[in-house]
Parts: C-alpha cells; structure tokens; sequence
C-alpha cells in the first residue's frame, strides 16, 4: 500500500456490514482488512467474512467482481493453520500474520 492509502475504520457497507478498516486511494484500489487474533476457528471465520467484504468493495466501488482493484486479507497474531492457509488460497485471501509484543508494545 502507498503513503496515501486513506484508512477507514468500521466501513459499514450499503448492506449494514462492518469491515474492520478499509483503504482506499492505492494500488489496489481498496483493500478490505478483517483483524483477528488467534485460533483456527476465529482465522477461517475471518476468511470468510474477508471474502464477503471484498466483494461489497467491489460493487460499492463499481468494479468487477473478483478483479484484481480490490484486495481482501486477515490480519492475526498467528496464521499458520493449515485449514485457513488452504481456505486463503483457494479465494485469494492474504494472511498476515503481526507480532503481539510489537502491536501490544506500541499501545501502552
């Protein structure tokens, strides 16, 4: 994402869904964000609601469905689940995976 990606937090889309932030004003043009922490349960459930995100982004910004202007991932303290690594890849989701001492660190 570039230095001028606009974040918006609890993007509530047309339908009364909440993403966990979206940016947009980049390449691509919006990146939809769904935030989880750990567990194999959580991360797959985060998947599927990046999925659903990306593809409200889509229509709400006029774009083709499953082009490549909009980008979905989820973001956790850990990713390395086989099940979520398999589910990811087959809708092109990107997993991130983000160390909680640095992300907990810079909060106190």
């Amino acid at each position: 994402m570039s230095h001028d990606a606009m974040p918006f937090v609890e993007h509530k889309f047309r339908t009364g869904d909440r993403v966990d932030v979206m940016f947009q004003n980049h390449w691509p043009e919006r990146t939809v964000v769904e935030i989880e922490v750990a567990g194999e349960e959580n991360i797959c459930t985060g998947i599927h609601q990046a999925i659903k995100y990306r593809s409200l982004a889509e229509v709400e910004g006029g774009y083709d469905r499953s082009s490549p202007t909009v980008r979905s991932l989820v973001v956790a303290y850990e990713t390395g689940y086989s099940s979520a690594s398999v589910l990811a890849d087959r809708y092109g989701v990107d997993l991130i995976t983000v160390d909680a001492h640095r992300v907990l660190a810079e909060a106190v």
